[in-house]
């Protein structure tokens, strides 16, 4: 009994071992213009219905993005308690339009 034992946990192991791979990349794509996206300010929106979650996320990536040189503006301090998991009533996509519109902004989702 001891043996079947010995031998199902390691069998077990073997097979939990030989499942676990690392990922290759095997082709990748930058685009031409990638130079002309440095000049541009990008807007950084997390959909999170918790808005703590939502502003950690967003201030991670724009850190990332900022160390490489890019010009990044977090959703939550742009617009505060919209929340980006809503439709935006007319009312709203109005008020957006008047915040991007002065601004050339990507927006990253």
């Amino acid at each position: 009994m001891k043996k079947s034992t010995y031998f199902l946990i390691c069998f077990i192991s073997i097979l939990t071992f030989q499942s676990c791979s690392t990922v290759k990349v095997l082709d990748s794509w930058k685009s031409d213009n990638v130079s002309d996206l440095k000049n541009r300010n990008f807007l950084v929106v997390a959909r999170s219905a918790n808005d703590q979650t939502r502003l950690v996320f967003e201030n991670e990536i724009i850190k990332q993005m900022e160390s490489n040189g890019y010009r990044v503006t977090s959703s939550f301090a742009k617009f505060g308690n919209m929340n980006p998991n809503e439709k935006p009533s007319e009312s709203n996509k109005g008020m957006i339009k008047k915040c991007l519109s002065p601004r050339d902004l990507t927006v990253l989702y």
